[in-house]
């Protein structure tokens, strides 16, 4: 593990047994990069949720690093500026990447479409990107969020304006969109959106997206477990999914990999039972 890895390590052990003043003084008071400070922030939000998410992300914000010319610290600074609520800052911190098709643009991308739909209400503009970000990126297996965010925020909009069709053909147009190589979390739309579907007539529709990928995450598990071989560790991305939430993170061995298929096929496999398709 990298220094940078083992002092995230031990902070993060450290922290789960200190109470929040406590925590907050057990910091280093000198200046961290990005990528460090927002590994501390994502800890400190998970652990004290009940807390003001603006004034906690700002508070850290004082000991920040400036990010310098590293794609990653960059990202990272632009993420903390979402998580302090600040659109405008995040905007201008996540625009710089919108052009580049790698794993930094991916991740730009992605929050830059959660930007445009909460801040700023751009919901045409929103729909025309996440047609964009489809051609310009590609499923990955190691970025489970993909689109779901994006289309969760803007079918939710327009179900909520007599929209029902619209929201309906994003949440389709997602799904199928998917191969089964991983568990993304976009399975799942047509459970969260089953009650407006069955209002709209669909019910039948959004059974069958359920118990379609209940079906195909199914069989590629199966295949898996059936070479495991072909499914070892890959290498660490020079940004991680999840945006820089797991910079200093490996990805998943096999095993675990694994175990997120089966997680999911559990949750379908509830929404199909609860929902009587």
């Amino acid at each position: 593990m990298s220094i940078r890895g083992r002092f995230i390590a031990g902070f993060v052990t450290l922290a789960m047994f200190m109470p929040f003043g406590a925590l907050a003084s057990a910091i280093p008071q000198s200046a961290l990069p990005p990528s460090e400070l927002l590994v501390l922030v994502r800890d400190t939000l998970t652990r004290f949720p009940e807390r003001p998410q603006r004034e906690t992300v700002r508070g850290y914000l004082e000991r920040m690093q400036e990010p310098g010319d590293s794609d990653i610290e960059r990202l990272a600074a632009a993420e903390l500026a979402f998580l302090a609520i600040d659109p405008n800052g995040a905007r201008d911190g996540f625009e710089p990447f919108l052009d580049q098709r790698d794993f930094v643009g991916r991740a730009a991308w992605q929050r830059m479409l959660r930007v445009r739909f909460a801040a700023f209400q751009m919901f045409d503009e929103v729909e025309a990107q996440i047609a964009a970000y489809r051609q310009n990126f590609q499923a990955d297996p190691e970025d489970r969020a993909h689109l779901s965010g994006a289309v969760r925020d803007l079918a939710g909009h327009h179900f909520g304006n007599a929209g029902a069709d619209k929201a309906m053909q994003l949440v389709i147009d997602e799904v199928e969109s998917l191969p089964n190589n991983a568990p993304y979390d976009s399975f799942m739309l047509p459970a969260t959106f089953f009650e407006q579907f069955a209002a709209a007539g669909a019910a039948e529709r959004a059974c069958r997206m359920l118990t379609e990928a209940q079906a195909g995450l199914d069989a590629e598990l199966a295949k898996r477990r059936a070479n495991p071989d072909d499914y070892g560790r890959v290498g660490e991305s020079p940004v991680p999914f999840e945006l820089v939430f797991t910079a200093l993170e490996d990805r998943p061995s096999a095993g675990r990999r694994n175990t997120e298929f089966q997680s999911m096929l559990w949750r379908l496999s509830d929404a199909i039972d609860t929902n009587g398709c």
